[in-house]
Order: structure tokens, then sequence, then C-alpha cells
């Protein structure tokens, strides 16, 4: 399924769009996911599917089975959702802490890069429900309309989560300071490893974010959440 690899959006950020996928917003009600899921079958599904060429119902099987019922299966475990709501916000905010200009390919894409915050998730909604609607009707366009959705997730992203925070300052210190500053830093580690056994796994999850590795960082807080279910 190599062909079916998407480098646009999210995509880019080794992190899989599920929203995408299913032509869902990010901010999705897990209500509303199965029945999202259920209209996308129905243009997919061999039994259902309004393609004309066998070729056509061929692929359309393929993306069901590769890339839809997978991101159902997904978005539909608390956990996973849980997990994207402290992943995502950190894309947003990386690309402005470190001074990224978005490339956008869709014209979608690059008008809401123009909105104001006032009218962003109005805007957000109204043009991902455009896309939405016509994902999978064109069996041959679904691959580029699941590019040009996870490119609106992304600017949506950066807007409401990255365009009011400062970049990152470095901080001239000597190296005394420096020394001083990892042994405490280390001593606060080792202290509060102590107190949580999920620590050590939380703060590789967070050097992850900052390296922007989030999919290391999604296994992390997996692993560290079979410790304590509860943390």
């Amino acid at each position: 399924m190599s062909s079916y690899k998407i480098q646009q959006g999210l995509f880019q950020f080794d992190f899989t769009d599920y929203y995408a996928i299913l032509g869902i917003s990010l901010n999705t009600e897990a209500t509303k996911i199965r029945k999202r899921y259920l209209r996308v079958v129905y243009n997919l599904h061999p039994d259902t599917c309004k393609a004309k060429t066998n070729a056509d119902k061929e692929t359309a099987n393929l993306l069901l089975s590769k890339l839809v019922n997978p991101a159902y299966e997904e978005l539909q475990k608390d956990r996973v959702r849980a997990e994207h709501e402290l992943i995502l916000p950190q894309i947003g905010k990386r690309i402005t802490q470190e001074k990224k200009e978005l490339s956008v390919k869709s014209e979608v894409a690059k008008s809401l890069l123009t909105v104001t915050t006032n009218v962003l998730e109005m805007t957000y909604e109204k043009l991902l429900a455009e896309l939405s609607e016509n994902e999978y009707k064109d069996i041959q366009q679904a691959m580029a309309r699941i590019a040009q959705i996870s490119e609106l997730n992304l600017v949506y992203l950066q807007k409401r989560y990255g365009e009011n925070i400062e970049p990152n300052k470095k901080k001239n210190i000597n190296r005394d300071n420096f020394i001083q500053a990892n042994i405490q830093a280390e001593s606060t580690q080792e202290t509060k490893a102590k107190a949580s056994p999920t620590e050590n796994y939380t703060r590789r999850a967070k050097q992850y974010i900052e390296d922007g590795e989030f999919a290391k960082a999604t296994l992390e807080l997996r692993e560290g959440l079979k410790l304590n279910t509860n943390d």
C-alpha cells in the first residue's frame, strides 16, 4: 500500500491523521464518529459502492480495508482520542516555536491561513464539511481529498494553538550554572520517578514531542499507562 502513503498535512509529522481519513473534524465527539464511518462504508463497501468500473470498485475496497476501517478502529478507543488531545496541540505549538512557514498545497488550506481567530472555528468546520461531503464520491480523488483535509487540520492546529506563542529564546548561561542546572534537574526527576512509576515515560514522551517525533511520544504514553491506567 505504498501508493496510499500521504506526505501532506499532519501525515508529514509521522502522525496518521485518522480524522482526515474519515473526513471528520478534530473536535468531533465520539458519538458522531460512528455515524460518519457508516456513511463512508456505504460509499466504499462492495455491496453498496456506486463506482462504475471494476478497477474503481477494487480501489474502493482497498481504501475501506487499509485506511477507513483501521482509522475507525483507532478513533473509537477512548485511549487513542485522549492521546491525540495531548499530541495535536503540541504540533500546532511546535510549528510556531520553530518559526516554520506552513507548506500547504490545497487552496482550501491556504484560505484558512488568512482567517482571523474569531472566525477560525466556524470557517474550519465549514470548509471541512465541503471537503468531506465529496471525499469518497470520486474514488480516484479520494487520496487527494484526504490530503487536503489533513492540510486543513494542520492549518487549524497552527492557528488555534500556535499563533500566540512566542518562539523559544536561547539563554546564555555559563558552564557552572549549566552543570548545576543539570544536577538539580536530575535530582528532581529521580524524586518524581520514585513518586510515580509513569514519570520516566511521560518525561521521554515530552522530549519526543519537542523533537517532533509524535509516534514515539504516543508509544511512551501507552507504555506508561500500562503501569498506571489512572495516570
